[in-house]
């Protein structure tokens, strides 16, 4: 596993997991050419108006990928204030992607790294070095939709 993923996921209890709860291996986050985080909740107007947009382009980039999701992954990092809110969010969103399950002590260290001062908020990371590569992918994603990796 990259290095920069076990220090951006360190807490031994920490578990990456789908929408369905189940848990997925933090490997998933690896040999990405970049990986998003994406800090939204379900009681933010503007994170529901924008979420669906994130949905579409991550699909889309997926499938010019061939399924094979070399390319990008996305973490969301909820703010809602209970797991049934998170799930029910991604849920009824169709989030594809993997999250930290409410009350991860691993949202408060990156809200803390990353200074997530309002929601939604979309960081692009390489994917190899875990470096910051933009803090505007929400703008970047509603301007360019899934040509978005192309003006990172």
């Amino acid at each position: 596993m990259a290095e920069w993923v076990s220090e951006l996921i360190d807490n031994a209890d920490s578990k990456l997991v789908n929408a369905q709860q189940q848990a997925v291996d933090k490997t998933v986050l690896t040999n990405k050419r970049f990986v998003a985080l994406y800090f939204s909740a379900h009681w933010c107007p503007p994170c529901k108006q924008f979420t669906p947009t994130l949905v579409r382009a991550y699909n889309s980039i997926r499938e010019a990928d061939g399924n094979n999701n070399n390319t990008l992954e996305i973490v969301f990092v909820t703010s809602d204030r209970s797991s049934d809110q998170q799930f029910e969010y991604m849920t009824d969103t169709g989030m594809p992607w993997v999250t930290l399950p409410h009350g991860d002590p691993s949202i408060a260290k990156l809200k803390a790294k990353y200074e997530v001062r309002s929601i939604p908020t979309l960081i692009f990371l390489d994917g190899a070095t875990g470096q910051v590569v933009s803090r505007n992918g929400r703008d970047l994603v509603t301007q360019h939709g899934a040509n978005v990796l192309a003006h990172l």
